[in-house]
C-alpha cells in the first residue's frame, strides 16, 4: 500500500507529462536504477518507479 503523498506526486506528474510547462526544471517518470548481479548474488534495484517533480 503506498503512501497518500507517493500517489498524488505520481499523478502530479503524470498529469504534467500530458500537458508540458516550462514551470518544472526536472521531472522524472517512473525512474529505475538497476544493479545487475555479480560473482552469483542476484541483481538489485537502488531505485524502483520513482515520480518526481522538481520546480
Amino acid at each position: 500500500m503506498e503512501k497518500a503523498d507517493v500517489i498524488q506526486e505520481r499523478e502530479k506528474v503524470q498529469q504534467l507529462l500530458l500537458e508540458p510547462t516550462i514551470n518544472h526544471a526536472i521531472v522524472c517518470d517512473d525512474l529505475k536504477k538497476f544493479y545487475p548481479g555479480r560473482d552469483g548474488n542476484p541483481g538489485k534495484f537502488a531505485v524502483k518507479e520513482m515520480f518526481l517533480a522538481v520546480p
